[in-house]
């Protein structure tokens, strides 16, 4: 993992006594949001649903949750993220998603300021509308990222059930993030 060993990924399940506390915390992150009501429902039932998965990440002054949904297209699409320290956070989340094998994360935002701190990380603008833009940053450059699609599939952990990315050698992808159900 990137840098400091003691950032920590937590999911947070949908069974968990405390599950709408959890959700009330990540509200804030659809402030500003058109169709701010919708988008916040659609995560919430994902999640309770478990087709997203809900993270938070913390270590050394930041703490951030995130909700993360695996697309069709192999793409990582972060629907919600809120806390504080999300530029110390941003490589980990990157590179846990990168050591998945995801082709892409992608991220929809209204703050020009999380525009900036994205493009900070390689992130690029790919679609504006109104105040709405949406970043992707492309984890394999294409000679790779068709040598992972050539020997890529899915299985499910049988301890967990989270669905995972299996390549020809799984040695190198350890099972360590990402819950993919609804795949």
């Amino acid at each position: 993992m990137v840098g400091d060993e003691k950032m920590k990924f937590t999911l947070i399940r949908p069974g968990r006594a405390d599950i709408n506390t959890q959700f009330s915390l990540i509200r804030p992150a659809f402030n500003g949001v058109p169709a701010a009501k919708y988008e916040y429902q659609f995560c919430r039932e994902s999640v309770m649903n478990l087709g997203a998965s809900f993270y938070q990440l913390k270590g050394h002054g930041a703490s951030v949750r995130f909700i993360g949904y695996v697309t069709g297209d192999n793409e990582y699409l972060i629907l919600a993220m809120t806390g504080k320290g999300l530029k110390q956070a941003a490589p980990h989340i990157i590179e846990a998603v990168r050591s998945q094998g995801y082709r892409s994360i992608k991220y929809h935002t209204v703050r020009p300021g999380m525009t900036r701190l994205l493009r900070s990380f390689g992130f690029k603008v790919i679609k504006t509308s109104g105040a709405e833009s949406v970043l992707s940053l492309n984890l394999y450059k294409s000679n790779r990222q068709e040598a992972i699609r050539a020997g890529y599939g899915l299985t499910r952990n049988a301890e967990t059930g989270f669905a995972r990315p299996v390549y020809h050698r799984p040695q190198m992808m350890p099972v360590m993030f990402m819950n993919t159900g609804g795949l």
